[in-house]
C-alpha cells in the first residue's frame, strides 16, 4: 500500500512541477548536488569502485556524462520511468519505497531532494550540458566570524558561475568543521561554538570547495597597551601579535638566553650548543647579540651540511633508486645551492627545467626518480607547493580543490620530458641518463 501511495505522490508532484517549473531542472547543477549531499555517490555507496548492487556513480559526481548515461540508460530504463516518474527506481529507491540497503535518503512530503529529481524525470531526464556555464567559485558568508562560547550562527553559501549568475547552494552544500574542539556544523549550515580559539569550516558544492574562519576569543581582559608595547623586531611579530590580540591571549615573555641559544642552535644547524657555547653567550651582556649570533650560525659549515640534508630528504634522493654517480651528482648539486644560498624561486625553477647529463647536471636527477608525467606532477605538487593531489588522478579531489582535469592538466606539462640511457633499475647500469624535452606529444587522460 505504501508502495502505491508514493508511486501516487511521486506522478502528483512530478506532474505539477513539470507544469509550473519555471525552468528546465539542471542535471549537474541540480541532480548531482543532490546525490553529493546525500552520499548516494560517496566512497562508501554507489560512489565506490564497485558500485552497490549493480549501480556504480562517479565518486561525488566528478563525471556527469557517465552517471547520466548509468542513470538513465543502465538496467533496462527502470531506474528512471518517463512515464510513470514515481516508480522509477531512482525515486523508490531512496525513500524506502522498495527496500534499500543505504537507507531512508529523502522525504516525500517534506524534503526538496524528492521534488526535484521528480520533476526532471517528469521533464524527460535533460542531460549533462557541457555548454552550461560552470562555477568559478563559492564564497561562504560571513567569511569570518568572532562569536562567544555557545553562539550559534548560520552561514550561506554562494555559487558564482562565469556567466555572471548566482545561486544560493546552502541547501545542498556538504560542510565539514577543521577543529571540532571550536566549532561544529550541521548539514543545513548551522555553527555551533563549543570551545575556544580559532576554526575553520568547509563547504563543498560541485567539486569547488570554500572556507570560513571562527574565531572564539578567550574570556581573559587585556589592556590594549600590552599588545601595542609588545617588542617588534619584524613583520612575523605583527601578525602574531594581531591574533593574539584578537584571541585576547597575552603574548609570552621574551626566551631567556639559555632557551634562546638552543633554539637557535637546533633550528640552523641541527645540534646543540656546547656548554662552552652557551656559557660564553649567556654571559655576554654586549647589545645585538641575538643578531650576531644569527649570523655566526648561517655562515658555519653545518648549517650547510644540516640544510642540503633537510633539502636532499624533500628532492627524495636515495641510493634505492639512483646509481652512486647520480646521487653524488644530484647531491652536489643541492649542496651548491644551499651554499651560496640560492632563492627559493631560482632553485625550483632550476631543478625543473634541468636538462642534459645526470652526472653532469646533477638537477637532472630529479626526473630520473620520477619517470612519468603522473608522478612528476604528484612530487613538484608536493615538494613544492605542500599539496597531495594523487587522490585526483581518478576522481575530482574530495577534501581539496583540485578536479581530475586539472590533474592531467597539469601532469601535461611534464609530459614531452625524455631521457635517453639508463633506464632507472637501481640493481644495474651506470645510472648515467641523457634527459631533454620533445617538441610535441601529450598525456592522455
Amino acid at each position: 500500500m505504501r508502495f502505491l501511495v508514493l508511486i501516487a505522490l511521486g506522478i502528483i508532484v512530478a506532474a505539477h512541477h513539470g507544469a509550473q517549473a519555471d525552468e528546465e531542472i539542471s542535471f549537474n547543477r541540480d541532480v548531482l548536488p543532490i546525490l553529493a549531499k546525500s552520499g548516494c555517490n560517496s566512497g562508501g555507496c554507489h560512489g565506490a569502485l564497485a558500485g552497490k548492487g549493480g549501480f556504480r556513480l562517479s565518486l561525488f559526481g566528478y563525471d556527469p556524462q557517465a552517471d547520466y548515461l548509468t542513470i538513465t540508460r543502465e538496467s533496462r530504463g527502470r531506474r528512471v520511468d518517463l512515464f510513470d516518474p514515481g516508480s522509477s527506481l531512482f525515486l523508490t529507491k531512496p525513500t524506502t519505497a522498495i527496500a534499500h540497503k543505504g537507507g531512508k535518503r529523502f522525504d516525500v512530503a517534506t524534503g526538496d531532494e524528492y521534488k526535484i529529481l521528480a520533476t526532471w524525470i517528469s521533464q524527460g531526464c535533460p542531460p549533462y550540458n557541457p555548454d552550461e556555464s560552470p562555477i568559478e567559485f563559492l564564497e561562504v558568508s560571513p567569511s569570518e566570524s568572532v562569536l562567544n562560547l555557545g553562539d550559534s550562527r548560520t552561514v550561506t553559501v554562494t555559487a558564482r558561475y562565469a556567466d555572471g549568475t548566482s545561486r544560493d547552494v546552502t541547501r545542498w552544500c556538504r560542510f565539514t568543521s577543521i577543529d571540532e574542539t571550536v566549532a561544529t556544523i550541521d548539514e543545513r549550515g548551522v555553527v555551533a561554538i563549543i570551545g575556544r580559539g580559532e576554526g575553520a569550516i568547509s563547504a563543498w558544492f560541485s567539486s569547488k570547495i570554500a572556507l570560513a574562519r571562527v574565531v572564539v576569543p578567550f574570556a581573559t581582559q587585556i589592556p590594549p597597551e600590552v599588545y601595542s608595547n609588545a617588542p617588534r623586531n619584524n613583520v612575523i611579530d605583527d601578525l602574531v601579535l594581531e591574533q593574539l590580540e584578537k584571541l585576547h591571549l597575552k603574548p609570552s615573555p621574551s626566551a631567556n638566553d639559555a632557551t634562546f641559544i638552543r633554539r637557535a642552535y637546533l633550528d640552523t644547524i641541527g645540534r646543540l650548543p656546547s656548554p662552552e657555547e652557551a656559557s660564553v653567550f649567556v654571559a655576554d651582556r654586549s647589545p645585538g647579540k641575538h643578531e650576531r649570533l644569527a649570523d655566526l650560525l648561517l655562515a658555519r659549515p653545518e648549517f650547510i651540511d644540516y640544510w642540503t640534508y633537510k633539502w636532499s630528504d624533500v628532492f627524495l634522493l636515495s641510493g634505492a633508486k639512483l646509481r652512486p654517480n647520480a646521487i653524488d651528482a644530484y647531491y652536489g648539486w643541492i649542496r651548491d645551492r644551499v651554499s651560496i644560498n640560492m632563492p627559493w624561486d631560482q632553485l625550483v625553477r632550476e631543478l625543473v627545467t634541468a636538462k642534459g647529463s645526470s652526472i653532469e647536471n646533477g638537477a637532472t636527477n630529479f626526473f630520473a626518480v620520477h619517470q612519468d608525467p603522473e608522478t612528476m606532477a604528484e612530487n613538484v605538487s608536493q615538494a613544492f607547493l605542500s599539496l597531495s593531489i594523487g587522490c585526483a588522478k581518478c576522481h575530482n579531489h574530495p577534501l581539496e580543490k583540485w578536479t581530475n582535469d586539472q590533474y592531467y592538466a597539469f601532469a601535461n606539462l611534464f609530459s614531452r620530458v625524455r631521457a635517453k640511457g639508463w633506464g632507472g633499475d637501481p640493481r644495474s647500469g651506470s645510472g648515467i641518463r641523457t634527459l631533454y624535452s620533445e617538441d610535441s606529444g601529450d598525456l592522455i587522460q
